[in-house]
């Protein structure tokens, strides 16, 4: 990608960022950070829910068992905390990211030709 397009697509990968950095939500239960991106933040959820959700096909019992279930409930209250987050984010910068978004898909389809 030559410097011109590489530096477009930082200044728009940017811009996504700060759309999605939010003040981190009084009842998200897991982070200290003062602030957070809903994003990336989803995206580490969501794996650690994956993780943590195969104690549920164990027997349901033993230490390790209390303390990854509840790992699992504050990945899945982080989730839906930031779910709902990230949906009003989207509706108040559709058109932003629908734009950004395109700009970015172009770029990286037009690389890859």
């Amino acid at each position: 990608m030559n410097e011109f397009l590489k530096e477009h697509h930082e200044k728009l990968n940017k811009a996504l960022d700060e759309i999605y950095t939010i003040n981190t939500p009084y009842d998200f239960p897991i982070s200290t950070e003062e602030q957070i991106n809903v994003d990336k933040e989803l995206q580490k959820l969501r794996a650690l829910e994956k993780f943590y959700s195969a104690i549920e096909n164990g027997n349901g019992q033993g230490s390790i068992f209390e303390e990854y279930s509840e790992h699992l409930k504050f990945a899945r209250m982080g989730i839906e905390v930031l779910e709902r987050e990230k949906q009003a984010i989207e509706e108040e910068h559709a058109d932003d990211i629908a734009n950004i978004r395109l700009l970015l898909e172009n770029m990286e389809s037009n690389h890859n030709t």
